[in-house]
């Protein structure tokens, strides 16, 4: 998550260097939505140094919340804008950010064998 942070800051950053304040605001919220489901929904079912597998559902669902924020703080709202944007969400920021954390803690056990 620190990583994913560090990516929105620099990317908020930029974005508040060129004074694009509508997309400060879309990435932010979007970020922020993501952050904090993901960690109600991981942190609040994982006791600490538990080794159980992450659910793919909880990234799922903050994924497509982040999309669902960042439709919704668009200057123009549009349904299938915001339809795509859940979707997308769900599928590609919080699939890839799962199939990251299995890799990398298959990697890691693997590693401190």
């Amino acid at each position: 998550m620190l990583l994913l942070g560090a990516v929105a800051l620099l990317a908020v950053a930029g974005l508040a260097m060129d004074e694009n304040w509508p997309k400060v605001a879309r990435v932010s919220t979007s970020f922020l939505t993501y952050a904090v489901l993901l960690l109600a929904a991981v942190g609040a079912r994982r006791p600490t140094g538990s080794v159980a597998p992450f659910r793919f559902r909880a990234f799922a669902l903050a994924g497509g919340a982040s999309g669902l924020a960042s439709g919704l703080v668009r200057p123009d709202v549009e349904a299938d804008v915001v339809a795509a944007g859940v979707v997308a969400g769900g599928l590609l920021l919080g699939g890839f950010h799962w199939l990251a954390l299995i890799q990398w803690r298959r990697l890691h056990s693997l590693a401190t064998r």
